[in-house]
């Protein structure tokens, strides 16, 4: 089997995984989360030479995280709480365990564990809450970024036949990305989020496609989420770079490891946090104002 037909086989049957798993059930996409998470936080720990003992505690972490996620919806708040509270208890024991060891650079340790759970397990949670909340805005975020890619590919890769070249990004960290290809790629993605809009995905957002200006919303997210997008893929390539890997794993044939895949949607998951931590601030101070 040539590489290419290993290629489009697993990459068609992640996408069908994903979305299959999206349109079925919440609880069914947050195991599969739950599972990606702690692949990924290997991925990161190994790629960074961690200890075998530090591997295994960041990867307890992101299940204990998962549980508490997972609990909200499925067993309490109350129980998710006790989980979310202990989660907090064992990465501050972990922490203290580790200024007590007797190494050179404990901090360095340290801040790989935070960084794994706040790069990599958090933004998977998010993508579970998401689910939960709305299956078809977790849905339109996947396609938004699998978009963006696949436009930034074919763009990046036309303008780099031209007699002149493309404009690199980043030679150090990406040399095939370009800027035309970003530009590209946000075209993609505004395409995409016009027509999600036009098949009636945005109604339940009050985004319909009787009006203009619902054209404009969804074409800015898309913007937003295509720079989130391109900034995660370029944040995975510098640790790569680091480490001096091409692949952060061996997770899908052809396609890298989980953190190769994903390493956009992980961008864009901690984008959608923001954005509904300050949509949702600012309806608090609406309603307290009123």
């Amino acid at each position: 089997m040539s590489e290419l037909t290993k290629r489009t086989i697993s990459g068609a049957l992640y996408v069908a995984v994903i979305v299959a798993s999206i349109l079925l059930n919440s609880t069914v996409f947050g195991l599969l989360a739950a599972v990606l998470a702690v692949l990924g936080v290997r991925e990161l720990m190994v790629m960074e030479g961690a200890e075998k003992r530090d591997i295994v505690c960041a990867c307890i972490g992101a299940v204990l995280l998962f549980c508490a996620a997972l609990s909200v919806k499925n067993i309490g708040k109350v129980t998710s709480l006790c989980i979310l509270v202990l989660y907090i208890v064992y990465i501050l024991a972990y922490c203290i365990a580790e200024l007590r060891r007797k190494e050179i650079n404990p901090v360095k340790h340290i801040g790989l564990l935070i960084v794994s759970q706040l790069w990599i397990v958090m933004p998977f949670a998010v993508m579970y809450f998401t689910a939960v909340a709305s299956k078809m805005l977790l849905l339109m975020l996947f396609i938004t970024v699998w978009v963006n890619d696949t436009g930034a590919y074919c763009v990046g890769m036309l303008t780099a036949k031209l007699p002149g070249g493309n404009h690199k990004m980043s030679p150090r960290l990406s040399p095939k990305k370009s800027w035309e290809g970003l530009i590209g790629g946000i075209l993609f993605s505004v395409a995409a989020g016009c027509v999600c809009v036009a098949v009636g995905w945005g109604d339940e957002y009050g985004i319909n496609a009787t009006e203009f200006t619902s054209f404009l919303i969804a074409a800015a997210v898309a913007v937003m989420t295509a720079i989130a997008a391109t900034l995660g893929d370029l944040a995975e390539s510098a640790v790569k770079r680091n480490a001096g890997v091409k692949d952060s794993g061996r997770f899908l044939p052809g396609h890298g490891g989980v953190l190769d895949r994903f390493d956009s949607m992980l961008f864009v998951a901690l984008f959608v946090f923001v954005v509904a931590i300050v949509f949702l601030t600012v309806d608090s101070v609406i309603y307290i104002s009123c």
